[in-house]
This record gives structure tokens, C-alpha cells and sequence, in this order.
């Protein structure tokens, strides 16, 4: 965890030099270290894996622009910066295809039309939670916490006796990873999922 910032520094470097060789470096880096971030996010909030890739992709090269023009200097966290740009993308897309998201909050993603999809689709709260109920009894727990409870990482840390809310934050990540493997490996379940936001 402690090279992270110098990592971030070696990322921004990269992506700075005027050889396509660095450049590409620094790309390969933003994408082992942030890819799953993004892809995550947008997974939850609706979105399908090519839609993931295609904003995880656009991010990239609203990244690349921001830091050769001198608009992103590094003054904030690179992961901050990238998450910001995502979300903004995958909002901007959202509202222009007119799809809701399946999740209300993801890390402080709010979209203007997702309590619509709670309201209007009152088997899509019972789908979610069987989802979840495939899932261990610690994800089960910490999702239905996160999710559905609306609790904080810090509060959950401390509910479950977790040393701090970073670990928190991660297991939760953990589970949702699992989560999607879910999704991917059971088409039916997909399916079931997708009726329901139909």
C-alpha cells in the first residue's frame, strides 16, 4: 500500500514522456492497477462488460488529454481523478440510453432516475437479495449492510470487528467480484436478473 503514491507518480511520469514506448508503459500500469475498479463500478450500476470496457477505455483517454494539456497535474489521487471521470461518463450514458441502474449507490455514484427502479419494480429488491443469498455468509452479510442498510465502511468495520474501513471497503469489493462471477458463469441467473430490470 505504501508505494502506491509512487507508483501513481511513475504512472503520471510515463504517460507525460514524449516516447510512445513510455506511454504505453504507463497505459499497461493504469490498466493492472485501476481496471477492475472501473469495471467493477460500472458492472453493478447496469452496465454490461462491453459497456464497462468501452468507459474504462474513454476514461483512458480523457486521462491522457488531461495530463498532456496540463488540466490533471497530480494533485489529487490518480484513483480519485479516474474513478471522478468513469462516473461522470457512465451518468452522461445512462441518462442518454435511459437506463436506470441496478444499484442506488456505489461508493457515492448517485444517478438522478434510480429510485424509479425500486418503486417500479418491487421483485427487482427480492431478485438482488436472492442473488446476494448465493453468495458466503460474510459477502451476504456485508452487501446486505452496504447495500441494503445503507451503512458506511467505518460502521460495518466496526459491526463486524474489522480493524478499519479499508479493510472493510475491500472485502466488500471482494464480494461483488465474486458477485459478477455469479452473473457470468449462470446465464439463467443473468437472465432471471435482467427480467427484472425489464
Amino acid at each position: 500500500m505504501n508505494d502506491e503514491p509512487n507508483n501513481d507518480i511513475q504512472i503520471l511520469e510515463l504517460l507525460r514522456s514524449n516516447r510512445e514506448d513510455d506511454q504505453n508503459k504507463g497505459f499497461i500500469l493504469l490498466y493492472k492497477k485501476y481496471f477492475d475498479m472501473i469495471y467493477s463500478m460500472i458492472r453493478l450500476n447496469s452496465g454490461y462488460k462491453r459497456e464497462a470496457e468501452d468507459v474504462f477505455q474513454d476514461t483512458m483517454v480523457v486521462l491522457f488529454k488531461n495530463i498532456r494539456s496540463g488540466v490533471f497535474r497530480g494533485e489529487s489521487r490518480l484513483s480519485t481523478y479516474l474513478y471522478s471521470i468513469a462516473r461522470f461518463r457512465w451518468i452522461k450514458y445512462l441518462q442518454k440510453s435511459k437506463r436506470m441502474v441496478l444499484f442506488e449507490d456505489l461508493s457515492g455514484m448517485e444517478v438522478t432516475q434510480p429510485t424509479a427502479v425500486w418503486q417500479e419494480k418491487p421483485n427487482l429488491t427480492h431478485a438482488i437479495t436472492c442473488l446476494i443469498e448465493k453468495l458466503d455468509s460474510k459477502c451476504q452479510e456485508i452487501l446486505k449492510l452496504y447495500y441494503f442498510d445503507k451503512m458506511s465502511h467505518s460502521n460495518i468495520a466496526e459491526k463486524l470487528g474489522l480493524s478499519n474501513e479499508g479493510i472493510a471497503k475491500q472485502k466488500k469489493f471482494r464480494c461483488i467480484k465474486k458477485l459478477m462471477e455469479l452473473l457470468e458463469k449462470d446465464p439463467n441467473l443473468k437472465t432471471e436478473l435482467e427480467k427484472c430490470l425489464n
